[in-house]
């Protein structure tokens, strides 16, 4: 490892660190973090990212969907509007696996409107719940679906880390869905046939 990789791994270990002592220290803001590990990769003496550089080669339109979406999501939780959605949810009386597959969509046709997992998942949090109480389903697992699928989410470069390599124009946009369909099927099919099993390790 070079001079500067060891600074790096130095950096985002503390970072994970402070991030995970975050579920536990509730004065430990993880966006604080974030940029303030981001912001130590440029002090003198370190050196790891170059300010001119990082200015030309970042795609901001990441940076700005990120912002836009968390200041929404975190308006509708504010304002109730998720609980108002959760309300209107008829019960319904589906078995595990087909719930879990129709979590898995639902987040799935979700994030082409929020695409951003942090913000989709609390936001659809009350809903999901709702239906999974209604049908006599364990809201845990039914979460864990939710969040194992917004991170697993393919079909088109609209999360914040596929938008930065899909701003430099090496791909168009149906190229990925068409190079990850069989990938997003898969992920779907796995949710369905393992969370049941791992859920009942956990609950």
């Amino acid at each position: 490892m070079e001079k500067k990789e060891k600074k790096v791994l130095v950096i985002v270990c503390a970072m994970l660190l402070l991030w995970i002592s975050s579920s536990w220290i509730s004065m430990i803001n993880v966006m604080i973090v974030a940029t303030l590990g981001c912001c130590m990769m440029f002090l003198p003496g370190i050196e790891v990212l170059d300010v001119e550089t990082f200015l030309r080669e970042n795609s901001w339109d990441a940076f700005f969907l990120v912002g836009t979406v968390l200041s929404i999501s975190a308006a509708m939780i504010t304002n109730g509007v998720s609980d108002v959605i959760a309300g209107l949810v008829p019960a319904l009386e589906i078995s595990l696996p087909v719930l879990i597959e129709l979590t898995a969509a639902i987040i799935f046709v979700s994030l082409l409107v929020i695409p951003v997992a942090s913000s989709l998942v609390p936001i659809l949090a009350p809903t999901l719940i709702a239906v999974a109480a209604n049908a006599g389903v364990s809201p845990e697992l039914i979460m864990m679906t939710a969040a194992v699928c917004a991170c697993n989410c393919y079909l088109l470069p609209l999360d914040t880390v596929a938008l930065i390599t899909y701003g430099k124009g090496y791909y168009a946009m149906t190229d990925m869905a068409k190079s990850t369909l069989f990938l997003q099927i898969a992920v779907t099919v796995l949710a369905a046939v393992w969370l049941p099993v791992v859920g009942r390790v956990f609950m």
